[in-house]
Order: C-alpha cells, then structure tokens, then sequence
C-alpha cells in the first residue's frame, strides 16, 4: 500500500461525509503524501464506501451545486499558500455559498462572487474546469 496523508483535505472531507476514518479515506482514494487527491480518487473513496450514483463534473454551474457535493476550489490557507482544496456544500443561496471547511474544521459563508472567483481547477491537459463531485447517500439509509 501506498503512503498517503490523512491530514489533507480530500480525505478529511470524505470522512465528515462518510464517518470512516481519516486514514481509511485516505487510503481510498489514494491521497498522496503532498496531500494530493484528485477527482477520480474521490469518487472511488466514495463507490468504496458505500454511496452511490457518484458523478464527478469537470464543468459544474453554480445552481447544480447541492448541500453535500463537495468543490475543488483555490484557498489561501495558510494565507500565502494558494492550493486547490476540497470542500463540502452544506447549503447555497442565489448569493452565497456555505462550505465545510476541512482546514478550520467548521462552516462558512462566502459571497458568491468570491467564491466563483476561486472556484476552478486545471485538468491534466491545463484545461480550465469547475469541478464537483456528487453522489447519493449510502447504502441502506432511508
């Protein structure tokens, strides 16, 4: 087995979503040690865990997110530290978004506009995307 990080923000979203732990998730998805987890290994982590109906979308419109998709987006944290950063969507308004933060370990709103700004990625060929990644709730639950 690889080595990863479990500090990271991927796996530490996928265990607020899931409740495994954060070095199972970790492993699931196969986060790097840089702390590295892409869209693929996301949705793997997700299938393995039991959800469902995953779906990751390189070009997400801002009225397609729901609460629980998680956002691949541009963070300052530590500040001077630009990294893509995943997060979790707890709810949205037409005008601002409030997030699961995995970095400060609670919730906050940010404006829509701050948030578009800083929402996107670079696919492996530099293509600009938005991604998200959604899915239905595990298996079994009602």
């Amino acid at each position: 087995m690889n080595e990863v990080r479990a500090d990271s923000c991927g796996p530490l979203c996928l265990a607020y979503i899931s409740g495994a732990s954060k070095s199972e998730c970790a492993n699931l998805a196969n986060t790097s040690m840089r702390g590295h987890t892409d869209p693929l290994g996301m949705g793997s982590a997700l299938e393995a865990l039991g959800f469902r109906h995953v779906a990751i979308t390189s070009w997400t419109k801002w009225e397609d997110l729901q609460n629980g998709n998680m956002v691949l987006w541009w963070s300052n944290f530590p500040p001077g530290t630009p990294d893509g950063h995943w997060s979790v969507v707890v709810a949205r308004s037409a005008e601002a978004l409030c997030l699961w933060d995995p970095d400060i370990d609670r919730q906050r709103w940010m404006p829509r506009a701050v948030f578009e700004s800083r929402w996107y990625d670079f696919t492996r060929d530099d293509d600009f995307c938005r991604v998200s990644v959604s899915f239905d709730r595990l298996r079994g639950a009602p």
